[in-house]
């Protein structure tokens, strides 16, 4: 967990496994608890290798979700 509050995003592809989604929830559940503000965002069409590109085109909602934390839009 990061040490004080800071803005996180969270995305997982919906084909990964419900361990997998379950970790993330959880994660995103105890950085809210530290007040975190967390924002998930969904990736519909990926999978757990390529979701990651979605980082890479500003017009994905990944993408668009890391520039407005960083106060970039």
């Amino acid at each position: 967990m990061p040490e004080r509050a800071v803005p996180l995003v969270v995305s997982y592809a919906p084909s990964e496994t419900n361990e997998f989604k379950r970790q993330s929830e959880t994660y995103m559940a105890a950085a809210i608890a530290r007040g975190c503000p967390v924002r998930f965002v969904a990736m519909p069409g990926t999978n757990h290798y390529d979701i990651v590109f979605g980082l890479a085109n500003r017009e994905t909602p990944l993408a668009n979700a890391v520039f407005e934390t960083m106060g970039l839009t």
